[in-house]
């Protein structure tokens, strides 16, 4: 989880709030397949949104900002992300800008954006810094190893990054120019502690190193505006000591190490909110925040943080860690069936079947594009009597459901949830974000909260394993 929370979200932040208003993005696709489909995540949004290309390649995003907000653009391909074509861009309150995106030729691969438009020195800044951090290895510890000597690598970093400083000149924007910049020079900070854990790790003690030592000793590990620098820190001081940190690791030992390392309440309380960040992002992708392997994170957050609202959110987590976490009996919820018969969930596990469980609505675009695979997998393994498939609606218009599977007749078992308000799939389970495919073993246990989808050709070799 840490190259999330030190990634994401920095290109910027929250800058001067404005009342909300609307930010518009026109974009041209030359080259789009119809057989992809384009995602947006909007920094803060609850959820990850389809965006609608037209058989011309033109689309329109229109979304209500406070402040400068970066979008992050995902290509999707046969549900899965294509890496190689995602790229950011920034909204802001009352501008519009022209987004243009280009296919390269294939034996170049990946996309090129140009964008026009309000102040459009502001996307373009966002992309370059998303194309260095997210898509390019430049940055990478292996990659700055190369150079020779700590020296050298801050020599190296700074001409990478010498670029995305040309084109922050050009905002006109400076509250904003002023933030990136901030953005920026916490990523170059970044660059030299990866520098610094390859190092490490490959054998140099950097402690013996004069000037990383001298870099690492103007850290203020009080100070809450150095929080980039003290989290990365904080990284390399347990990578680099494991066997002080030989019974925790990961998050939790970098918090318990923070916890140690600075006298200042806030910055814990900081660190702390940039785990709630990537946690906030990965449930919107569908991943559950009460997932067992958070247990040893929520436990040191409780253990320092003195903010009322990071104790109240991981007390629940742990709750449903015992009540709803994979390993434990499925929560009972009432389902509804097409000709409105009530049954429950627990009736539909377990009884020495594996039963797959896929979480749709007819509205969502990414749910339809599975139905097929779905279809398919059903018909592959209908002869195997140890594997089940139903498909879960969380449709509020429950005609438009019912009209949906009479027109298609799918060949596997199709039921709705009736109440979302009280249903105990949507708040133990978290179905926050969908599709959400989920398996149940023959016990009627939980063993995958957030399983592949039908599109992934691992789904069957995983059911058909488990059902043995």
């Amino acid at each position: 989880m840490n190259k999330l929370i030190l990634t994401v979200g920095t290109v910027l932040t929250s800058l001067v709030m404005q009342a909300q208003t609307s930010a518009t993005i026109n974009g041209t696709f030359t080259g789009f397949n119809s057989t992809d489909t384009l995602q947006v995540y909007i920094s803060g949004k609850p959820s990850i949104d389809l965006v609608e290309v037209g058989a011309d390649g033109k689309f329109t995003i229109n979304t209500e900002v406070e402040a400068a907000t970066e979008a992050l653009f995902f290509f999707m391909k046969n549900g899965t992300m294509d890496r190689s074509r995602s790229c950011a861009a920034v909204v802001s309150p009352g501008e519009t800008i022209a987004m243009n995106i280009k296919s390269n030729a294939a034996n170049q691969g990946g996309i090129t954006v140009t964008f026009t438009g309000d102040d459009a020195a502001k996307p373009t800044y966002a992309n370059q810094f998303y194309n260095l951090i997210q898509q390019s290895t430049d940055l990478s510890g292996d990659e700055l190893l190369k150079t020779g000597s700590f020296a050298a690598c801050m020599k190296q970093v700074d001409k990478l990054l010498e670029p995305i400083y040309t084109t922050l000149s050009q905002v006109k924007d400076q509250a904003f120019a002023n933030q990136a910049r901030q953005a920026i020079d916490s990523q170059k900070e970044s660059a030299y502690f990866a520098y610094a854990t390859t190092a490490q790790a490959q054998g140099t003690d950097m402690e013996t190193d004069a000037d990383f030592m001298t870099f690492v000793k103007a850290i203020n590990p009080n100070d809450t505006l150095q929080m980039t620098r003290i989290q990365n820190y904080t990284t390399w001081y347990v990578a680099a000591h494991p066997d002080e940190f030989a019974t925790q690791g990961g998050d939790a030992a970098q918090l318990k190490y923070l916890a140690s390392y600075t006298k200042n309440p806030d910055v814990i309380n900081k660190m702390v909110d940039s785990y709630m960040q990537a946690i906030n992002l990965y449930s919107a992708l569908g991943v559950s925040p009460s997932r067992p392997e958070f247990r040893e994170l929520y436990e040191q957050i409780l253990a320092v943080s003195t903010k009322e609202e990071h104790i109240t959110f991981v007390k629940e987590q742990l709750a449903k860690m015992e009540d709803a976490a994979e390993g434990k009996p499925a929560v009972n919820f009432p389902l509804e069936t097409t000709d409105g018969k009530t049954l429950e969930f627990t009736s539909m596990v377990g009884n020495g079947v594996v039963t797959y469980v896929d979480f749709w609505a007819t509205w969502c675009g990414p749910c339809k594009r599975e139905i097929p695979y779905l279809a398919t997998l059903a018909e592959e393994l209908k002869d195997n009597k140890q594997i089940r498939i139903i498909s879960i609606s969380i449709d509020e218009d429950h005609d438009a459901w019912r009209k949906m599977v009479a027109n298609d007749k799918p060949a596997w078992e199709q039921y709705l949830i009736p109440d979302l308000n009280t249903s105990a799939a949507i708040k133990d389970y978290e179905i926050n974000a969908i599709p959400r495919f989920m398996v149940f073993d023959k016990d009627g246990n939980l063993y995958k909260s957030s399983a592949t989808r039908p599109s992934e050709a691992s789904t069957k070799a995983m059911l058909e394993e488990l059902a043995k």
